[in-house]
């Protein structure tokens, strides 16, 4: 068998576990609060859902409109709401792998990439719940994706700039997003920045009237207070915490009680990692042909580092390891281009 046709088949092995993962048990637990919470804002008119969503502040209402949609041409049996979250995280895999073309890689570093992708827990829950995040991952991906063809062939920033209106809308956490891309140019490629400029007022515009109304609601309320205020501000045990979440393949915690990891699977595989970066850096010191490198660790890390500051400046933590599952494909990639590359004495 040649190198491309396994790399093909190893390739429909893992989609084909990728999905089957997403939809086991996929109706196994019943709505929790926040899945309600989504189910009846679906179920207002057109006008009061947005007057609802409003109420709430801290999410946008792009999934709500969608999940509306949704509710309307199949109903609002148990196994049909959870589709909706698990076919998004589907349409997924269609911007990670060519992200991965996009830097680059070799075939051996996709497939481990994909793999530690397709069997990480939190991605496998978000993928389950009726709730936003499966859509905010899949509109960040697809936003780094023509971001990256964008720098190389300078076409479609238009496509670039109407994806991060809808990832705005999808969570605020998609600024992250948008603000990342802009510290890469800025620190990389300057010559590029003004044209970059563009997708940045369109996305201000277009998230003006929901700035508006937010504004407007949140001086009839209590504000951010009864929404975020239970939030606690990250510590150590916090970064931890998401680290091993980004690693973790297959288990969540059933319960609060529960541990929140199996530490005999996560912390062997983060000792290999961290095992791993430090050998390949001195492999590759004098190695400039890596240019993957500082866009996966600027993807990787900088919106984490700016949501653990934002926590402990703003009035309000804004820390929470749901909204970071956009750091973990580019943590993941990383991660399988370091071990991939490791040289065989290693």
């Amino acid at each position: 068998m040649s190198g491309v046709s396994f790399y093909r088949l190893a390739l429909i092995v893992l989609i084909s576990l990728y999905i089957a993962i997403r939809l086991w048990r996929l109706t196994d637990s019943c709505l929790w609060f926040d899945e309600i919470f989504s189910v009846h804002a679906a179920e207002h008119s057109w006008l009061g859902l947005f007057s609802f969503v409003t109420q709430d502040l801290v999410h946008p209402p792009l999934f709500y409109v969608l999940l509306k949609v949704w509710i309307a041409a199949g109903g609002e049996s148990l196994f049909w709401l959870r589709l909706l979250p698990a076919l998004i995280a589907f349409v997924s895999i269609i911007p990670f792998l060519l992200i991965c073309r996009e830097l680059k890689l070799r075939g051996s570093t996709t497939l481990l990439a994909f793999l530690l992708f397709a069997v990480n827990s939190s991605l496998i829950k978000n993928s389950q719940e009726v709730r936003m995040y499966s859509l905010l991952l899949c509109l960040a991906l697809f936003s780094v994706w023509l971001f990256l063809r964008w720098q190389r062939d300078d076409k479609g920033i238009i496509a670039l700039a109407v994806v991060n209106v809808l990832l705005v809308y999808a969570h605020y956490a998609g600024w992250l997003v948008v603000g990342t891309e802009f510290l890469l140019l800025l620190l990389f490629r300057r010559e590029l920045l003004k044209r970059f400029y563009i997708v940045i007022a369109i996305s201000i515009v277009a998230f003006v009237p929901w700035l508006i109304a937010i504004w407007n609601t949140a001086g009839a309320n209590e504000g951010l207070e009864q929404n975020i205020g239970w939030m606690e501000r990250p510590a150590f045990m916090a970064l931890f915490q998401l680290v091993l979440n980004g690693l973790e393949p297959f288990y969540t915690p059933p319960t609060s009680i529960d541990p929140v990891s199996i530490y005999e699977v996560t912390i062997p595989v983060l000792l290999i990692v961290l095992t791993a970066i430090p050998a390949w850096l001195l492999q590759n010191k004098r190695d400039d042909s890596n240019r993957q490198l500082p866009t996966l660790l600027m993807f990787a890390f900088v919106p984490g580092i700016a949501v653990l500051f934002a926590s402990w400046i703003l009035p309000y933590s804004i820390w929470g390891t749901r909204h970071l599952i956009i750091l973990f494909p580019f943590f993941l990639i990383l991660t399988a281009l370091v071990i991939t590359q490791l040289k065989n004495d290693w």
